[in-house]
């Protein structure tokens, strides 16, 4: 049984042909939480984070990374519990990436987490 119900695709055109072929390959299973949502909304938090990109280059990602995340529900790859899972589990490493690293400039410098030069 697939996880992600799927209708039918009507039409003989190249894009109703081009649904059918990636569902007959792309089985819906395994689904949560979704990669290509985690991997989009990664660059999306990226991109939004540089300070020396340009407004044309956050706004070309921003697009790309939220077509590829709209693509996902249209092509009944995934349900919203998959993506709100991917969005959770991008936060949550980056939370523990950044714990870390606080952690271990501590650790590792010798002036100490408290004194070192980029914190005054």
């Amino acid at each position: 049984m697939d996880a992600v119900p799927r209708p039918p695709v009507a039409g003989d055109g190249v894009l109703p042909r081009l649904v059918r072929w990636m569902q007959a390959h792309d089985a819906p299973y395994n689904c949560f939480p979704s990669i290509h949502v985690a991997s989009s909304y990664l660059l999306l938090r990226a991109y939004a984070a540089c300070r020396n990109v340009g407004a044309a280059a956050q706004t070309a990602a921003a697009a790309f990374s939220l077509t590829i995340i709209a693509s996902t529900f249209f092509l009944k790859q995934h349900v919203f519990m998959d993506a709100v899972g991917a969005v959770i589990a991008v936060e949550a490493a980056q939370f523990a990436v950044r714990s870390a690293t606080t952690v271990w400039k501590g650790v590792l410098s010798p002036y100490g987490a408290r004194n070192h030069p980029a914190r005054r």
